[in-house]
């Protein structure tokens, strides 16, 4: 039994003693406590929102407007979307060794007229009704696209790259700004943003900055923002305990819910509740994806336990109008995206901040068994262990890893 990541460090059950045997006839006793292990994802140490390390920080709304087309002469592979006065253009150009670009656009609440295809096939896929254009097409490294009108209030996106979501492969309006959940809705007429995001000092006694969070009712009643970018070891959730963040409510801002994206745009609903409490008042809270008194856990959208145990996923879907399962399609092993929702549905105006998002491993216990029998406890120099402290050895190295050898309550382990 070994553990070689940083996020997934193996441990035994809380409260056993382990005897360490050493020297000459020599041993130690150890008594386990609760150990917890965090992964700082973002504490705003730079300073910044928008650039990329390590998240970039993204609000409801992008302005998709341009005069000319920004389209370049040598564009990347990827979608280009932009809208001028009265027409919505889309373009995509694939790689030398071919990609399928795939996609749904749909007007919320209204019409698509006078659609064009360009550069798309006999054996493409092209269907367009009132509501919506669906399409499909392989594209080696040509230029291919579609033109259309729209009566209604918003756009909606849903748009894949050899059936992946590639957000940082979408570029929209004159900004070139990148799309980063999927699907992703665009203001058709006047522009709506419900966030706003800026960084200031943090107040927080271990802080360096902190992101204010203002939040206005622009007639959306569950508008997203959040954080996208996770890559490597922080991508993958499949052995973390808890998700959590700080924040400072200055009063009682309504239910925070937090969605989890994978890199197919799948979804997962990871918790929602008020951490406000009447009692305290303004102050700092703590929002955990442990909280298991929650509205998500008493409606049933939510597996009540820690994340690297919970068995289903559950998450809204526009088509459906309704929560559906998403287990069978949800990727926790490469999480792209995090999303909360303020006050959703409550027609007001908030605002408040936020100040470190943690992950946390408890690494006591791992999955849902114990270990009956620990026989040996084995340290070595490396995390490939091949390299074992001698018994008499004197220990100052700063990472010490530990190599478990006894028996499993889940006979499957064993």
């Amino acid at each position: 039994m070994k553990s070689n990541n940083r996020l997934d460090i193996l441990g035994i059950e809380k409260d056993k003693q382990i005897i360490i045997r050493y020297g000459k006839r020599r041993k130690a006793f150890l008594t386990v406590g609760e150990i917890k292990q965090t992964f700082v994802l973002e504490n705003f140490a730079d300073g910044s929102i928008t650039d990329k390390n390590p998240l970039t920080w993204w609000t409801d709304t992008i302005d998709p407007y341009s005069d000319t087309s920004i389209f370049s002469q040598k564009p990347s592979s990827g979608f280009y979307i932009w809208k001028d006065q009265t027409t919505w253009h889309i373009r995509w150009v694939g790689g030398a060794q071919g990609d399928i670009f795939s996609g749904v656009i749909t007007a919320k609440g209204g019409n698509i007229n006078a659609a064009k295809y360009f550069n798309l096939g006999m054996l493409d896929k092209k269907q367009d009704d009132e509501q919506k254009i669906v399409f499909s097409h392989k594209n080696n490294s040509g230029r291919a696209g579609i033109d259309f009108m729209a009566d209604s209030d918003a756009i909606e996106f849903d748009l894949r790259q050899n059936d992946r979501y590639l957000g940082r492969s979408v570029w929209i309006g004159k900004s070139r700004a990148l799309a980063y959940s999927i699907p992703f809705v665009l203001d058709n007429n006047k522009i709506t943003r419900s966030y706003s995001l800026s960084m200031l000092k943090s107040t927080r006694a271990d802080g360096k900055y902190m992101m204010k969070v203002v939040k206005k009712y622009t007639g959306k009643d569950y508008p997203y923002f959040g954080a996208w970018g996770l890559r490597g070891a922080a991508s993958n959730w499949t052995n973390i305990d808890d998700f959590y963040f700080w924040l400072y409510l200055p009063a009682d801002v309504g239910n925070i819910k937090v969605e989890l994206e994978d890199q197919y745009g799948n979804k997962g609903i990871l918790n929602g509740y008020n951490p406000f409490l009447k009692e305290k008042g303004a102050g700092w809270y703590k929002w955990t994806s442990n909280y298991f008194n929650s509205p998500e856990v008493l409606e049933n959208r939510i597996d009540s336990l820690p994340i690297k145990a919970r068995k289903w996923w559950k998450a809204w879907d526009d088509n459906e109008n309704d929560f559906v399962d998403t287990t069978d399609d949800f990727d926790l092993s490469n999480i792209k995206n995090i999303q909360f929702v303020v006050g959703g549905g409550e027609k007001k105006d908030v605002y408040f901040y936020i100040d470190e998002l943690i992950l946390e491993n408890n690494n006591y216990r791992m999955g849902n068994s114990y270990p009956t029998k620990i026989s040996q406890l084995d340290l070595f120099q490396t995390r490939w262990y091949k390299v074992m402290f001698q018994p008499e050895a004197t220990i100052d190295a700063e990472n010490i890893f530990i190599q478990i050898v006894g028996k499993d309550s889940n006979p499957k382990n064993c």
